[in-house]
């Protein structure tokens, strides 16, 4: 469908006539058009990456506090250990450690969480809870 140039004006005013005017021509007004879709297709291509990198930052940050939360249930539990040695341990313990006890305790330590058995070197724990038992036998 065609459309009748003839009948459109040379020039476009935007402003009324009694102020400063500036007078485009079709031509001059089709390439701005054309540059600010440019600059739109621009943006939007711009934001759509910038949505697509912040999802993936979601992901991988989601992933690292998943991983901090087992790492930290771990630590619970291996300080839960730890704190069980120092409570059954004291004198006036209701249920005193044995050496059979400390045996498999410390063999738990060394099997499941042998990285934070070596980190924290939990070995010299062993010295301070058996040693006196050992001792006093």
């Amino acid at each position: 469908m065609a459309t009748d140039k003839s009948n459109l004006p040379k020039t476009v005013h935007f402003l009324p006539k009694s102020s400063s005017v500036r007078t485009w021509t079709w031509p001059s007004l089709f390439i701005a058009a054309t540059v600010l879709s440019a600059l739109n297709n621009y943006r939007l291509r711009y934001d759509q990456d910038l949505v697509v990198n912040l999802k993936h930052e979601k992901e991988k940050m989601v992933e690292i506090c998943e991983q901090e939360e087992k790492q930290l249930e771990r630590m619970k539990r291996v300080m839960d250990t730890v704190e069980m040695f120092e409570v059954r341990t004291a004198s006036g313990s209701t249920i005193p450690l044995t050496l059979e006890e400390c045996t498999e305790i410390f063999r738990k330590l060394q099997e499941e969480f042998y990285v934070e058995y070596k980190m924290y070197d939990l070995s010299s724990l062993a010295v301070a809870v058996v040693f006196p038992m050992v001792r006093a036998s």
